[in-house]
């Protein structure tokens, strides 16, 4: 059986994926224990998402089930979850909660990761794929202005950010991923917002200390899923030449 995954990555480099919506599909398939299927597309290939009725990535394909098409991250979860209940859940028994950790990440967490690396992103296009990431065309795709929301000083805001990490750091301190002795769908939504800092951004090594239990649950991720996320380019390793 197999299931693939439309995921985004940059215009220069296929193999380069950045956005931590594709990662969450691309880690709960993998979770269900699936090998995902990856397919990458940067966002000047809309044609090769038409098929789903709508723009945006990850979108998933199971061909086990009649070749079923799902789009949006949550709906990935929530589908999986009822499709393939037998194989180990993403939710661990409570969807509610899952659901409250990714209101978490995506209003509290995503915005932070914006003001350190959201520019770093652009930087990563073609010169065709830097015109159009702060266009109009884009801003109306999204329903809202496309700009620009890299703070100047970084190393500034690196207090606040770690604060907000505080609950996570308190349970980490107690047990080795969110979900408890294995990562769920919780883990993966936070690791993944990691994800696209390290994919795209020279910045990546310094937002956690590396006394943190939040560092070494992101290493314990890292590992996660026969190490599918360590295998994908960061800035954890050798930087890019732009």
């Amino acid at each position: 059986m197999s299931i693939t995954v439309y995921e985004l990555c940059t215009t220069l480099e296929r193999e380069r994926c950045f956005s931590p919506f594709a990662w969450r599909g691309v880690l709960a398939v993998a979770h269900k224990g699936f090998t995902p299927e990856r397919v990458p597309v940067n966002f000047l290939e809309k044609e090769k998402v038409a098929f789903s009725g709508q723009p945006f990535v990850p979108i998933i394909v199971d061909h086990a089930n009649g070749g079923k098409v799902v789009a949006d991250s949550y709906k990935i979860a929530e589908y999986l979850e009822a499709t393939y209940p037998q194989r180990p859940s993403l939710f661990g028994g409570s969807k509610e909660l899952s659901f409250f950790v990714v209101q978490w990440v995506n209003t509290i967490i995503h915005p932070f990761i914006g003001k350190f690396c959201s520019d770093d992103a652009r930087l990563h296009q073609s010169p065709e794929g830097q015109a159009y990431y702060y266009s109009e065309e884009r801003s109306k795709l999204f329903g809202r202005k496309m700009q620009n929301s890299q703070v100047a000083d970084r190393e500034a805001l690196l207090p606040v950010f770690r604060a907000s990490l505080l609950p996570v750091r308190a349970v980490l301190r107690e047990q080795k991923f969110l979900g408890g002795d294995a990562p769920n769908y919780a883990d993966i939504c936070l690791f993944s917002a990691f994800l696209w800092c390290r994919a795209i951004s020279s910045f990546y090594p310094k937002l956690l200390l590396p006394n943190d239990s939040v560092y070494a649950w992101r290493e314990r991720m890292m590992d996660a899923y026969a190490g599918l996320a360590r295998k994908s380019p960061g800035y954890d390793q050798v930087a890019p030449k732009l």
